[in-house]
């Protein structure tokens, strides 16, 4: 497959041999809607054409295609550039950008007269290569339909990429994958390696998917934290050179419990979370046969492990996250989340909030918002807890300080998801299996569809199964480990350096229509400008402030400041910074 494309609510698909296909749902197969461009015998390059909700356009050889979904036919077929082969083809609501070997050149389009279009006020001939104007192809913009959704795949050494299990960012901003029991660290777009621990006194007969926990960066001293699924924890410095387990009998303050049942049966489990905390981190345990409570352990691989029970939690967790606060910390288990608050070097132990899992189920992963929202992923589908900040609509009266799912609100899929992330900015990021990635904006207190974004194999990820998420905390790039590698996705508040420095700000969808664009985006925003958008007679409508672009990019909904949906018209917007001001025009159609 050279390119999907959505249009008109149908999904296509072009195949590299140039044949278009069309998804059927009552079959849940693709089939042919027409294959005359295969008979050119030249393979379709990877592209992007989704103009109007009507046209693809792809390019194959020398020679580029408009396809009309509505007459499943080429419209037009332009050739004779005479730059050698096109390698990618861009296509937005306002102009089509072609890549070819040595160069690449663009035009405007009308896409309501595919034909020929209009510059400075006379026709351009699109079929007339003169027509079109040179471009540096580093400046090529990426298409509305692909800026959220430019999904880059990151192979690692030895394509042994389905062994990713979680990813994490260290205190210096480096991101590593734990692939048991190897960690990886991405320097550039290069998988090193990082360093390998040792199983050691955790090797056991004992078998479990799941027997090691998840790796933590501590940012007081940037050392990794492991905890065994059985047999206790694990701390190692960054290149791996020392390593020190915990186990029980060691001397430390773990109580060995004797085995029970079957003979390969661990001592204790290891809950799979560690929390960082203060100097060292927080681990959670529970012996296989447990009457009631469970045990806390603080340890920073230096000093002796503090210990303390808590007690009366007749469920133990399974899972343990950390919460806003410093001395937050939420354990989950099969039909509670509760708050502990934890003194220093667990001092201190006391429970402070509880609530029943309900319909969500068996939940994998917790996480709160910019708002202090706590949000769950169970496998009954995602939730939300309705507090003083919860959600309007999701959250009605009568069900304060209740666990409630939000994704049937939301429209999502019935999926069982396991990761969330949250980028710092209002969105929130779930993942699982076969759920690909979900995000959806949670910055306010009216949630909406709108909000809701998806990336999944058609998107460029390896595979819907979704491992682990993580945010970068510079960039806000997106990165997602699946059983078959890692990918990483360029959102709203993506590196501004893959734009160009140079260039003046541009303003797309352009025209703007609501009920088919889910937002304008004012992109190439400098540092340090503001946007501000005005009526024809020069009332002020919306203004964003600097902090508001996030990577250049800022995403405007089609509301005025009251919330209020803008009417149709033109309206003008101004971007000031540094000295330098741009205008220019938006057209909104209803």
């Amino acid at each position: 497959i050279a390119l999907l494309g959505a249009n008109e609510g149908a999904l296509r698909a072009v195949s590299s041999a140039g044949a278009v296909m069309r998804f059927d749902p009552a079959s849940s197969r693709f089939v042919a809607a027409n294959t005359a461009w295969s008979e050119q015998k030249t393979t379709v390059e990877p592209g992007v054409g989704a103009a109007r909700g009507r046209y693809l356009v792809f390019a194959a050889g020398d020679k580029v295609a408009f396809y009309d979904t509505r007459t499943e036919r080429t419209e037009l077929t332009l050739a004779g550039f005479g730059k050698g082969s096109a390698r990618r083809v861009v296509a937005d609501s306002a102009s089509v950008s072609i890549l070819f070997e040595d160069g690449a050149i663009r035009s405007p389009v009308d896409w309501d007269s595919l034909g020929a279009t209009r510059r400075g006020g006379r026709k351009v001939n699109l079929s007339d290569p003169a027509q079109w104007s040179a471009v540096d192809s580093a400046s090529l913009p990426a298409p509305d339909s692909a800026l959220r959704r430019r999904v880059e795949a990151l192979a690692l050494p030895g394509d042994d990429v389905g062994d990713v299990l979680r990813l994490r960012f260290d205190a210096e901003g480096r991101l590593h994958a734990w692939a048991e029991p190897t960690v990886r660290r991405l320097d550039g777009d290069v998988w090193t390696t990082a360093f390998s621990y040792d199983p050691g006194l955790a090797s056991t007969t004992y078998e479990s998917s799941v027997r090691w926990l998840r790796p933590w960066a501590l940012s007081s001293s940037g050392d990794w934290l492991f905890g065994s699924w059985g047999k206790g924890a694990l701390v190692a410095s960054a290149d791996g050179s020392s390593q020190r387990w915990s186990v029980p009998g060691d001397g430390s303050c773990l109580k060995g419990y004797m085995a029970s049942g079957y003979a390969p049966q661990p001592e204790l489990t290891v809950v799979p979370g560690v929390v960082p905390f203060g100097k060292g981190a927080l681990f959670a345990w529970w012996p296989p046969e447990p009457t009631s409570g469970y045990g806390l352990m603080w340890w920073d691989g230096v000093s002796d492990p503090v210990c303390r029970t808590v007690a009366g939690v007749v469920h133990q967790p399974h899972s343990l996250f950390p919460g806003p606060a410093e001395d937050e910390v939420w354990t989950v288990s099969p039909t509670e989340i509760e708050r502990l608050r934890v003194g220093t070097r667990l001092s201190s132990v006391s429970s402070e909030e509880r609530y029943a899992t309900g319909a969500l189920g068996a939940l994998h992963s917790v996480v709160h918002d910019g708002l202090g929202r706590l949000w769950a992923a169970g496998s009954g589908g995602l939730g939300v807890v309705c507090d003083a900040n919860a959600p309007e609509g999701i959250c009605l009266a009568g069900r304060e300080d209740t666990l409630v799912r939000a994704d049937m609100w939301l429209g999502l899929a019935d999926f069982r998801y396991t990761v969330l992330a949250t980028d710092g900015h209002g969105r929130l990021y779930a993942g699982g299996e076969g759920s690909g990635v979900v995000r959806v904006d949670v910055s306010g207190r009216d949630l909406s569809r709108n909000g809701v974004r998806f990336w999944n194999v058609s998107s460029g990820l390896p595979s819907d199964n979704v491992r682990d998420l993580v945010v970068d905390p510079v960039d806000g790039m997106l990165y997602v480990a699946t059983d078959r590698g890692v990918a990483r996705i360029s959102t709203d508040s993506r590196d501004k350096s893959s734009f160009p420095k140079a260039g003046a700000p541009i303003v797309y969808p352009n025209p703007f229509r609501p009920d088919r664009h889910d937002a304008v985006r004012f992109d190439r925003i400098p540092a340090g400008a503001s946007v501000s958008l005005y009526s024809r007679s020069g009332r002020l409508v919306r203004r964003w402030l600097p902090s508001s672009a996030r990577g250049g990019l800022i995403e405007w909904d089609g509301r005025d400041g009251s919330g209020r949906p803008i009417g149709p018209g033109v309206w003008n917007w101004v971007v000031s910074g540094s000295g330098k001001t741009w205008k220019g025009r938006l057209l909104v159609i209803r």
